[in-house]
Order: structure tokens, then C-alpha cells, then sequence
């Protein structure tokens, strides 16, 4: 099992760094290309796909995307010569997905994010290390919205678009990475007693968080 996860997990990061890249070279170096709209919103435009066969069956998924094909012949040119702002766009819409996914949950009642991971893999939760949670999901909260900050930032200087575009698909990974490492430093000195459970311990708590997500919802 152990092996499949590593295995796996070196894969899925293998192709996302080189869609990131493709996704750089596209935008960079060949930004008439129609492929250039194509590679950029594939994976959206895939992800929409699959759900609509999970709703409501293939025939569906396949009046989509001969519905999606249509759109694209009929508007390709106004996607191409919009392509910087519909990445901008993209990007803009993951950070803001990420920031929500964190901060909505800081809300009260509700149970802080990284507490609820972090409830999957503790049998007992210490006040320290609830407040500990707390803060972590807070710290997460602010590292999207500042990475959405910095993207418009760059978008809209006076900059080149290649930097801009650098930031969003060369150092986003490694900024999340960086990210990681940062907290387990943190953890490291401040609950040296939970070090131990390093990254894929918390990806192990949210696969069990998306296997059942209300459980420990309100405790």
C-alpha cells in the first residue's frame, strides 16, 4: 500500500509539472497558438466533462462536449485573443477556491479544517493541539489569498506577462511544498510530540476527511 502511494503520488506530481510547464511554454512562447487556449482550459473543461457523466451519464457527457467543441470553433478567436485573462482567471479561481475552502470553515460553529483533519489521526485531541489546528487553517487561509494578491499583482504590472506567468506555474508548487515544510517546522518546536506525522500523515487524514466528512463535524 505504502509503495502504491508513493508510486502514485510521484506520478500525479510527474504529469502536474508537465501540464505546468506545457502550460508556461504555451503562454510564453507560443501564445497565437489556438493549442495555447486548448491546454489551459483542458483540464477545467475535462473536470466539467466527468462531472456531467456522473450526473447524468455519457450521453450527456458526450452532448457536452460536442457543445463545448461548438463553442470553441465559434469563439476561438475571442479566447485567443483573451488568453492571458482567462489563465488570470483560472488561476485567480483556484486561490479564491482554496482561501474558501479553508476560511469558510473557520466560521463558527463550524470546526476549523485542519482540527477536522487532524481529529482522523488523533484518538485524543489536547487543547494545544486544537488551537494549534486552529491556527494552521488560518495560516493556510492567508497563504491562498496572498498568492491570488501576487498573481494580480504581477498580472497588472508593468512587468513582463512572462513573469507573471512563471509565478503561476512554475512556483505555485513549490510554494505549497515550501509551504508544508514551513509548518512541520513550526510543529516541530511548538508540538514536538506530534512531528512524527510529516505530510503524509495529513494526506492520509484527509482522504479519511473525504471518505466520511461529517464525521467529527461537531465534536
Amino acid at each position: 500500500m505504502q509503495s502504491r502511494f508513493s508510486l502514485g503520488s510521484l506520478a500525479g506530481m510527474a504529469l502536474l509539472t508537465a501540464y505546468l510547464a506545457a502550460v508556461y511554454y504555451a503562454a510564453v512562447h507560443a501564445p497565437q497558438s489556438p493549442w495555447t487556449v486548448v491546454i489551459g482550459h483542458g483540464p477545467l473543461l475535462l473536470a466539467l466533462l466527468l462531472l456531467v457523466r456522473k450526473a447524468c451519464g455519457t450521453f450527456a457527457a458526450a452532448m457536452a462536449m460536442a457543445l463545448i467543441c461548438a463553442l470553441f470553433y465559434r469563439f476561438h478567436a475571442e479566447l485567443q485573443a483573451h488568453v492571458a485573462m482567462t489563465y488570470y482567471l483560472q488561476y485567480m479561481g483556484l486561490m479564491v477556491c482554496g482561501a474558501l475552502f479553508f476560511g469558510l470553515s473557520l466560521v463558527p460553529p463550524r470546526v476549523a479544517l485542519c482540527t477536522r483533519f487532524a481529529r482522523y489521526a488523533h484518538e485524543v485531541m489536547t487543547p494545544e493541539l486544537e488551537r494549534y489546528t486552529h491556527r494552521v487553517t488560518v495560516a493556510w487561509t492567508l497563504f491562498f489569498v496572498a498568492m491570488g494578491v501576487v498573481s494580480s499583482v504581477l498580472f497588472f504590472s508593468p512587468l513582463p506577462l512572462s513573469v507573471w506567468s512563471a509565478f503561476n506555474t512554475l512556483f505555485t508548487l513549490p510554494l505549497v511544498g515550501l509551504m508544508f515544510a514551513a509548518e512541520y517546522a513550526v510543529r516541530r518546536r511548538v508540538l514536538p510530540h506530534e512531528a512524527g506525522q510529516g505530510i503524509t500523515g495529513a494526506y492520509r487524514a484527509y482522504l479519511a476527511y473525504r471518505a466520511d466528512p461529517a464525521r467529527h463535524a461537531k465534536h
